[in-house]
Formats: C-alpha cells, sequence, structure tokens
C-alpha cells in the first residue's frame, strides 16, 4: 500500500526492491514514476542472464489516498495490480536469485527515496 501527493521524480521513487542492474543473478523491484503527466507503478524483473520485462498500470497515484500495488510472476506471465485491477506481460525469463539485500523505500545506496508512506510491504514465493 503506498499514500503520496506529488509526482515522483524523473530518476523513479522505490517502493520495494531486490538487487540493482547489473546484480548477479538478477534483480527486481516496485516503482513509481511520472509518465503522461501523472503517477503511475511499474513492477521490472531481471534474470540472471540479463532478460528483463516490466508491466505498468495506473494513473494518478499521487492523489493522497491508499493504493494497493501486487507485482506478481506466475511462469511466464508477469502482472502488476493496482486497485484491483491488472495489467500483464509474458517473457521466457530464468531465474532471479542474488544475495542482495530486500530495500524498502530506496536503494540501498540511499537513492531513488520515496516520498510518501508505504504499509503492509511485502515478499511471498509459491
Amino acid at each position: 500500500w503506498v499514500n503520496f501527493n506529488e509526482l515522483p521524480p524523473e530518476r523513479t521513487w522505490d517502493v520495494l526492491r531486490k538487487g540493482v542492474t547489473g546484480t548477479a543473478g538478477g534483480n527486481y523491484k516496485l516503482e513509481l514514476f511520472t509518465g503522461n503527466g501523472t503517477a503511475r507503478a511499474r513492477c521490472v524483473w531481471k534474470d540472471g542472464q540479463g532478460t528483463s520485462i516490466s508491466v505498468v498500470r495506473g494513473s494518478n497515484l499521487h492523489d493522497g489516498q491508499w493504493h494497493e500495488l501486487t507485482c506478481g510472476r506466475n511462469g511466464s506471465t508477469f502482472s502488476l495490480t493496482v486497485d484491483g485491477a491488472t495489467s500483464s506481460n509474458t517473457a521466457s525469463l530464468g531465474s532471479i536469485a542474488n544475495t542482495a539485500e530486500l530495500t524498502i523505500g530506496a536503494k540501498a545506496t540511499d537513492s531513488d527515496v520515496f516520498k510518501g508512506r508505504i504499509d503492509e510491504a511485502r515478499v511471498s514465493f509459491s
């Protein structure tokens, strides 16, 4: 869940991230960005071989209300759900497994810092 009331900067805001570009084993993230003049959400996955996919959804997320964001992977289908509505893309990605720390609200390097509130952040695997 996120709540914020201004547009993200050009570099984006991280909500949740494990690894960064170039991390051995791949990486994944949920971020907020400004697209078409409005705040939007994006999930990005990159496997250990460098193949990546992203899914974008939502608009006007900077309205000061709480929004539920969920990234998901089911086989070759990658999805982003914003407030119950889902968008998805398909790709053949390998495993994503790294030793990077999981961060909430920013990169481990203190960049892409989220300016708002985050509640009930979690990662689960099935």
